[in-house]
């Protein structure tokens, strides 16, 4: 099952009052920091996570209630629509059967206080999968019985949302030795596990390790080769080590570098191609400024490489939102996949498409996206009437 959310709105999460935002394969964030653009990622990340588990969810303590927009007359809601692919193409169904979806979910945050029955806090999930109802679900933290509708109607709105991963990639994590004793490994969000993951896909699929590599050269052209060693792994639940997982490259004139010694750019290209590759990647990738340590060509090789890995069948079920600050980055999509945010005098976000700025009809076909975002600050123009 194929998914693909289409839009996305969020009222009274953070700053956001509302936002709108139509979501394509590759979609793309600009603007100042403290904008609301990572927050449209916490946002979709967040939506997963809840129906994920809305029991831990609600379980958390009251920073849940930081997510509300401050002032905010209302609950806040996250609104998702989409559209699902039913199997894959052939001989009997050419084009594969589609149906649209949509899902709301809304956090009433209340007090969020034990034992605070009159205002409690409360989670609500609805929808519809083509011209199917997804029944109502309320559940409240206290007391602890979940309220009206049918459990399984979670799981069906997970179902439509897909799976999502929200990675803020650090090298420092990247390159650590790491130790798992999950089966299915999963890199964590700033890159953790990466070097368990590559040796468990070296042992699965060594194909999937080729392509990581044949990736990673085509970013970064002075590595060679990816290795993976054995080493100790300090874990900090018993006073002993265990043997783990490290990362070693072959660049160019200096084999045998331990991750370590390895750039930045180089680390979190590969932990985002180890992502991609992998068995278990999500439907939605969420890359919070993936391209900081890049140097300005390997930024428009990365973001090329990723467009071409999207176009293949094989990647036919995987979106990706990013953030970013790099011109270059913005040069290899159009204007219209690409939003700019800026903040109102009131605190609240404000977003348009690039291909709505004032000069974008002028300049069609002269100048490159992140030449024509490079124009105005966006406070100049996305927050014109």
């Amino acid at each position: 099952m194929l998914v693909m959310i289409r839009r996305f709105a969020l009222q009274n999460f953070k700053a956001h009052q509302p936002t709108e935002l139509e979501l394509g394969r590759f979609t793309l964030l600009v603007g100042e920091n403290a904008s609301g653009k990572t927050s449209v990622l916490d946002a979709l990340a967040l939506q997963a996570a809840i129906v994920d588990d809305p029991a831990e969810f609600l379980d958390e303590d009251d920073s849940l209630n930081d997510l509300v927009r401050r002032g905010a007359d209302g609950p806040m809601v996250l609104v998702a629509n989409g559209q699902q692919r039913a199997g894959q193409a052939g001989k009997t169904d050419p084009a594969r059967r589609t149906q649209d979806w949509n899902t709301t979910l809304t956090l009433h945050p209340g007090t969020g206080v034990e034992g605070d029955f009159t205002n409690p806090r409360r989670l609500e999930v609805g929808g519809r999968a083509g011209t199917t109802s997804i029944a109502a679900w309320a559940m409240r933290q206290y007391p602890n019985d979940a309220g009206g509708g049918d459990e399984a109607e979670w799981g069906r709105a997970a179902a439509l949302i897909g799976t999502t991963g929200l990675y803020r990639l650090r090298a420092e994590a990247i390159a650590a030795a790491a130790y798992s004793e999950r089966t299915e490994v999963r890199i964590e969000a700033d890159g953790t596990n990466t070097a368990v993951a590559l040796a468990a896909m070296k042992l699965a699929d060594d194909e999937a390790f080729a392509r990581v590599e044949s990736g990673l050269r085509t970013v970064v052209p002075s590595v060679d080769r990816v290795r993976i060693r054995r080493a100790k792994v300090r874990r900090e639940s018993t006073p002993t080590s265990v043997v783990g997982s490290k990362l070693y490259f072959d660049f160019r004139g200096a084999p045998d570098v331990p991750s370590d010694g390895a750039s930045h750019g180089t680390l979190i290209v590969l932990a985002l191609l180890t992502i991609l590759h992998g068995a278990n990647r999500p439907d939605l990738i969420l890359l919070d400024d993936f391209d900081h340590a890049l140097h300005p060509r390997a930024q428009m090789e990365l973001v090329r490489m990723l467009k071409s890995l999207l176009a293949l069948d094989e990647f036919a079920d995987v979106q990706i939102v990013a953030t970013t600050h790099s011109p270059y980055v913005l040069d290899e999509l159009e204007p219209s996949d690409i939003y700019a945010f800026a903040l109102r005098d009131n605190g609240t976000v404000a977003t348009k498409r690039l291909s709505e700025h004032p000069d974008a009809e002028t300049t069609r076909g002269s100048l490159k996206a992140g030449q024509l975002w490079s124009l105005d600050p966006e406070r100049d123009w996305v927050l014109r009437s």
